[in-house]
């Protein structure tokens, strides 16, 4: 829901529908596993010098495609309506 009030993005009531819903978990089950496959990848390259150097870059990478992952389930994410376009709160004078 899109309101004017920065309050509502830290409501316990409202952050309750996304975050137990299946989508918002498995966005964050295909990020964790991103993350743990780049460091068995990262931690077998290690061994050798070539691979001690692209490690950085590997879990550069699973980081961006973990938040990818994270970010493609929170907009697949249906929205939540009241059915009011109008601000909850008045603007200051």
């Amino acid at each position: 829901m899109r309101t004017d009030n920065l309050g509502a993005a830290f409501s316990p009531g409202e952050l309750r529908v996304y975050v137990f819903s299946k989508t918002y978990a498995t966005g964050w089950v295909v990020a964790v596993g991103i993350s743990l496959l780049a460091s068995i990848v990262s931690g077998a390259l290690g061994a050798v010098f070539v691979g001690a150097l692209l490690a950085p870059f590997i879990t550069f990478y699973a980081n961006v495609a973990g938040a990818h992952a994270i970010g493609t389930a929170v907009r697949e994410m249906p929205a939540v309506e009241d059915g009011s376009e109008m601000p909850v709160s008045q603007p200051a004078d």
